[in-house]
């Protein structure tokens, strides 16, 4: 039998006094929740490479 190898996944959250960096989804699943920043973190990446990899990818923000 064999097992699947899990995906390693990173959310990011940014805060700044008192609010905190949240996305409203476009697509299926959940359109119209909001959520933190995040992804898959890609191999050969760090948990904090891969987060802010995804927090660029996903606002633009550096």
């Amino acid at each position: 039998m064999s097992t699947a190898a899990p995906t390693l996944v990173t959310l990011v959250y940014c805060r700044r006094d008192d609010k905190i960096l949240l996305l409203k989804r476009r697509k299926a699943p959940y359109p119209g929740y909001w959520v933190a920043p995040g992804g898959k973190i890609e191999p050969g990446e760090s948990p904090r490479e891969g987060a802010l990899r995804e927090l660029q990818e996903e606002t633009g923000l550096t």
